[in-house]
């Protein structure tokens, strides 16, 4: 799971200053419906978070990222680092929505059981009346 986190990581992080936030679900759902992934929201989610992690750590170093966040967090009424976390919250949770959604389509499609992930058999389902 180390490695796929890495690609996606590196995937995302190279491609978001061309295609935008739009990067991190596209190649959440693209990696979860090439490639099986045992977790493939959890990939997401760190992917995504690691990406937007790292464009931040080099954005500070090309301009006061620190100070924006200062503002924005006065503006909003919340801590400069709650900016942070949100910031990175955003794409962790759009890498682990579209992750889940390209391993839940990759299990339907290759007949590998319901979207949900669950089988049941026919016979466990209750008679309804």
């Amino acid at each position: 799971m180390i490695p796929a986190i890495a690609v996606c990581t590196v995937l995302m992080a190279a491609s978001t200053p061309w295609v935008g936030w739009l990067a991190v679900p596209l190649i959440g759902c693209a990696s979860a419906l090439v490639v099986s992934l045992d977790r493939p929201a959890l990939t997401g989610f760190a992917s995504g978070a690691l990406a937007w992690g790292v464009l931040l750590l080099w954005g500070g170093t090309q301009g006061p990222v620190g100070e924006l966040a200062g503002v924005l967090g006065g503006v909003l009424g919340i801590p400069s680092a709650a900016v942070f976390g949100v910031t990175l919250l955003f794409p962790a949770m759009l890498g682990a929505a579209a992750g889940g959604f390209g391993g839940a389509t990759r299990r339907l499609v290759s007949g590998r059981g319901s979207a949900s992930g669950r089988d049941f058999a026919e016979e466990n389902v209750p008679e309804t009346p």
